[in-house]
């Protein structure tokens, strides 16, 4: 059963010139509604949660909010106006009681927000997070969020998903974080050629939902004697082929992370020392025990790859922990304090600049893709008719003559995947690839990188998109260590999460007290007990038994496929294995304690004996 609503729309229509963006769409939004609001590019989203937050009037119908509701609209690029104040005097301003601001305080902490700093200083990510906390601390009833997550790091995503999870109130939230909705949405409204669709289950059943309800509509229609519409035929076909698609890379991925396992396993002793020639056609990238640090701050200390033909890296880390540096000192651009890079022979770096800054918007999309004339696309030795080419990437034959000027952020995104995979390339460098891209474009991305033959290296914050497309990551850790981890980005989370529980499992486990402790010291006289004889002559048999033990253990725990088949399994032996191996000292250290006493009473003989 749903909650009361405490905002809803009735009835509501909206068109922008001869453009209809909602047919009789309505709305209800209950008091604890956690909602996703979902649909393809253009569609209307944002504009829906401006008419929700009643900014934006609509054409027809009406709008309800309970009165005395406190709703927030937090939107995709916040704005500031005036940004030459500070980010206290800022929030302060947001109160209607500055005498409340300790209010702001658990939040400027927690998302560490410089009070002092001016706006006009502030990069993406922390304007984000003085929304967030702007957004926070009005104490709202409602929240309205346009793609919070954009220029946010891991850990402040994941601050954020616990927030939302734990909020006492409702919120309407627009992102193309696949995994953040999975993580915090129990609701979906899904946006379709002006209708709206609502399932109120979590994100993870969008994609299976959505197909139902487009199969019941084609059997609905074709019912009828109607042919399905020339839009509806291709969503349905993208719809499916996307899922079928997924399966195959996912097992293309699975080869290729065990490929990069491998790599990764052999073992290095000393320091790597570079070889005298680099393959071209094989390595990509070599660094060997590279640092970098600007002042007193170290971004990278001591790190060594080897990088192949085909590798797809993904970067992670908090911001400005030094992703971007990382980026550039791999490639070549910047050079390292101390160590050394090698890069091979012939290689081709195309950067996908996500501020379209190579976008000149009084030039058409033909003259984006064709800047040398004629309708034909080069993709490295194939040529394409450019319309045939845009089709890939949602654009309609009639949009080839646009200027970009009249292109939406979206559309302007989708035309700077085409022309940066249309380059040729040995590499692929793709810097927050997921900012401003909507779910159709993810997917387009995904794709053709599935289909790309080069490395890419990327630093992305989407754990959804990591999970698809790369075959390891490399973690900054702290003081700048970096660690690489074979595989997707759920199995770094898995590597962290063995890593924790083997401490954990380490601080509970017993303290076990040496023999020598456990009792007093050991009492003799002029000679060893028959207790302490038969110990020193079993200790020997013990500790090669124990011995072999160990060594079991140790070629089990070797096994890469172990953790993944038994995560429990491989918890429990590597604790067991920590007992043996100490077990193993004490036995040593009993012997060690006994043989000292036994060579100690035969010198007291011999001793006695020359008296």
């Amino acid at each position: 059963m749903r909650d009361i609503p405490v905002l809803s729309l009735r009835d509501v229509n909206l068109s922008f010139g001869s453009k209809t963006l909602f047919d009789n769409l309505t709305i209800d939004i209950g008091r604890f509604d956690k909602i996703t609001l979902v649909g393809h590019n253009g569609c209307g989203k944002s504009t829906l949660l401006k008419v929700l937050d009643g900014h934006l009037p609509q054409d027809t119908g009406e709008r309800y909010e309970e009165p005395g509701i406190n709703i927030v609209y937090m939107e995709q690029d916040p704005v500031f106006e005036n940004e030459e104040i500070s980010t206290e005097k800022f929030l302060r301003q947001q109160l209607k009681d500055p005498s409340l601001f300790y209010k702001a305080e658990e939040y400027t902490q927690s998302l560490e927000v410089n009070l002092k700093n001016p706006i006009s200083i502030l990069s993406g990510g922390e304007r984000r997070r003085l929304a967030l906390v702007s957004t926070f601390m009005q104490e709202p009833d409602v929240i309205l969020m346009d793609e919070p997550t954009n220029h946010l790091d891991l850990s402040t995503i994941q601050w954020l998903e616990r927030k939302l999870i734990s909020f006492r109130g409702a919120f309407v939230v627009i992102s193309h974080d696949r995994t953040f909705l999975s993580n915090i949405t129990t609701a979906i409204l899904w946006i379709e050629r002006g209708h709206i669709h609502r399932l109120d289950k979590g994100f993870e059943y969008f994609y299976d939902w959505q197909s139902s309800l487009l199969d019941q509509e084609a059997q609905q229609m074709q019912r009828l004697g109607s042919l399905l519409k020339k839009e509806q035929r291709w969503l349905h076909r993208g719809v499916t082929a996307r899922r079928k698609r997924n399966q195959g890379r996912i097992q293309k991925l699975h080869e290729l992370r065990e490929q990069r396992a491998t790599l990764l396993q052999q073992p290095r002793t000393g320091n790597w020392n570079p070889p005298k020639e680099i393959s071209a056609s094989k390595v990509i990238i070599e660094a060997f025990n590279i640092s970098k640090s600007f002042g007193d701050r170290v971004l990278v200390n001591d790190f060594s790859t080897r990088i192949l033909k085909g590798d797809r890296i993904g970067i992670i880390g908090p911001n400005g922990a030094g992703k971007t540096t990382l980026l550039k000192l791999l490639t070549g651009a910047i050079n390292p304090d101390v160590g050394l890079t090698k890069i091979g022979k012939k290689i081709d770096i195309v950067y996908l600049d996500q501020h379209r800054s190579e976008l000149n918007p009084k030039k058409s999309i033909k003259e984006i893709l064709c800047p040398s004339g004629g309708d034909h696309v080069g993709i490295g030795e194939e040529h394409r008719h450019v319309i045939s080419y845009l089709k890939d990437f949602l654009f309609s034959p009639e949009q080839v003559d646009s200027k970009i000027s009249t292109l939406s952020g979206g559309e302007r995104n989708r035309l700077l995947l085409a022309k940066s995979l249309s380059l040729p390339s040995s590499i692929l460098i793709l810097d927050e690839p997921t900012n401003d891209l909507d779910m159709d474009t993810l997917d387009i991305l995904q794709d053709m990188l599935d289909s790309y033959a080069g490395t890419i290296l990327m630093v992305s914050h989407d754990r959804d998109f990591l999970d698809k497309t790369v075959t390891s990551i490399i973690s900054f850790e702290e003081n700048g260590k970096l660690i690489e981890y074979a595989g997707s980005y759920s199995d770094f989370l898995s590597a962290q999460k063995r890593k924790e529980k083997n401490v954990e499992l380490k601080s509970q486990k017993p303290k076990i007290t040496p023999f020598y402790k456990k009792k007093p010291a050991i009492e003799y006289k002029n000679r060893l007990t028959y207790k302490h004889t038969y110990r020193l002559k079993k200790i020997p048999t013990e500790m090669q038994e124990l011995e072999k033990t160990i060594l079991c253990c140790e070629e089990q725990l070797h096994d890469t496929t172990f953790y993944e088949r038994d995560p429990k399994a491989f918890n429990k032996l590597s604790f067991d294995l920590e007992s043996y191996e100490e077990k193993k000292m004490l036995l040593e250290e009993e012997w060690l304690k006994l043989e000292l006493i036994q060579e100690e009473l035969k010198i007291k003989k011999d001793e006695k004996e020359k008296k």
